[in-house]
């Protein structure tokens, strides 16, 4: 909000910090004593922006939706209530309810170009009760009880799927080296998104093969990760992208931070906190595999056609 020139930065906490809890911190005033999530000043200040027609993007009219025949609840929107600020409304990710399935590492601008602008920019938390949010602390292990597949041994990736803007999104790769989330231009046009929903950035995306690559813009979308009741929505800013890939999208460290996700490549699994317990996402090693063999397919052919045009 800050770097669109939308918001002023917050008024330091009042008191003294070393009176307040050392163990809660939060992003917006960048201080400790209290969590993101039961910051009052940052839900007045988004509520203070909706009123002023910005964040559009992210609230819906659920008249035009009744127009248009479409139920309430198969939609991701955000909608002013009572002083408590914006809530999230997210669907259950019933079949029957989405829109559609989509089958099908680097740097780069993570929320906006100057480094300024990707260290503050960061979307608002889902809203949780605090009887919830106890089972947020809740330990994450690996242990003996979990089981190792046998596609372990041919070090598969972890390879899930998400649901967003209503859709099952499948091939969305795991990738904690990658310090962006991405998303790519095919799937941005089969989630039914268009261009000018996307926030133009400049700075390119280093660690593909060949030259920079420039993304459309940036876009944040509301993901859901993980099966009801043990699942979480959180919001996911993606650098948009025309470059072929077997993948749908990549999520990196600023979603898995979102998340606070732990990572196993060993049981190709990701387990995160929920507000009714530990969640826990299993990668598909059968589609890990053929989008690891396709790939190597695809660059076998490239240094072939490489070496045809050696003299």
């Amino acid at each position: 909000m800050e770097q669109e020139g939308l918001s002023r930065p917050p008024r330091p906490l009042a008191g003294d910090k070393n009176r307040r809890d050392q163990g809660l911190y939060c992003a917006y005033h960048r201080d400790v004593g209290h969590d993101m999530e039961d910051c009052c000043h940052l839900k007045k200040d988004i509520e203070k922006l909706i009123r002023r027609g910005h964040l559009g993007q992210f609230i819906r009219d659920e008249r035009v939706d009744q127009r248009r025949g479409r139920p309430k609840s198969d939609h991701l929107s955000y909608s002013r209530g009572p002083p408590q600020g914006l809530r999230c409304r997210t669907p259950e990710p019933e079949a029957q309810n989405l829109g559609g399935v989509i089958n099908t590492i680097a740097r780069g601008p993570v929320g906006g170009d100057s480094h300024t602008g990707r260290r503050h920019n960061r979307p608002p938390p889902s809203e949780e009760s605090s009887s919830k949010r106890l089972k947020m602390y809740e330990e994450i292990i690996y242990g003996p009880e979990d089981a190792v597949p046998l596609a372990s041994n041919n070090h598969e990736a972890i390879v899930i799927e998400v649901i967003t803007c209503n859709y099952k999104v499948k091939k969305v790769y795991i990738d904690n080296g990658s310090a962006i989330d991405m998303l790519y231009y095919k799937t941005f046009k089969e989630l039914q998104l268009e261009d000018r929903q996307l926030i133009p950035v400049q700075t390119p995306l280093i660690g593909f093969a060949g030259p920079p690559v420039r993304p459309e813009g940036m876009i944040t979308l509301m993901v859901v990760v993980g099966v009801s009741p043990k699942r979480r929505t959180v919001p996911v800013n993606f650098a948009v992208v025309k470059e072929p890939s077997l993948y749908n999208m990549i999520l990196g460290p600023p979603t898995l931070n979102a998340l606070r996700a732990v990572c196993s490549t060993l049981h190709l699994s990701m387990k995160f906190p929920t507000p009714t317990g530990v969640a826990e996402v299993l990668g598909d090693p059968k589609v890990a595999r053929t989008c690891y063999i396709a790939t190597l397919k695809g660059k076998e052919k490239m240094v072939a056609q490489i070496a045809c045009l050696e003299p």
